[in-house]
């Protein structure tokens, strides 16, 4: 996955905004911009997704970022994609004991 994080502003941003919560997305080409917690990062969304891979650029500007911010679901193409798996957050489950 080729992921980089970059600065800068875009147009895109959700019009709810909460900390924690995907705060901008765009695209350029192939090249998806999201900023996430403040951070920015550019992703080659043809390596994440075969149909994302043969989107038009409508389609791929035709987004949906879930109401908590964990995924982003693509309606014309039927692609969902999880936020924290494209920008390299690894989830630990947590450590659970046996309660005697």
């Amino acid at each position: 996955m080729a992921i980089s994080e970059t600065s800068g502003k875009g147009a895109n941003a959700p019009s709810r905004l909460c900390p924690g919560d995907v705060q901008h997305v765009s695209f350029s080409g192939s090249i998806m911009q999201l900023r996430v917690d403040g951070k920015d990062y550019r992703i080659d969304i043809a390596n994440e997704s075969e149909r994302l891979r043969k989107a038009t650029q409508q389609q791929l500007e035709n987004f949906e970022v879930s109401p908590a911010g964990y995924g982003i679901h693509w309606p014309d193409v039927d692609e969902d994609l999880p936020i924290g798996g494209l920008i390299g957050v690894r989830h630990v489950p947590p450590f659970v004991t046996a309660v005697p």
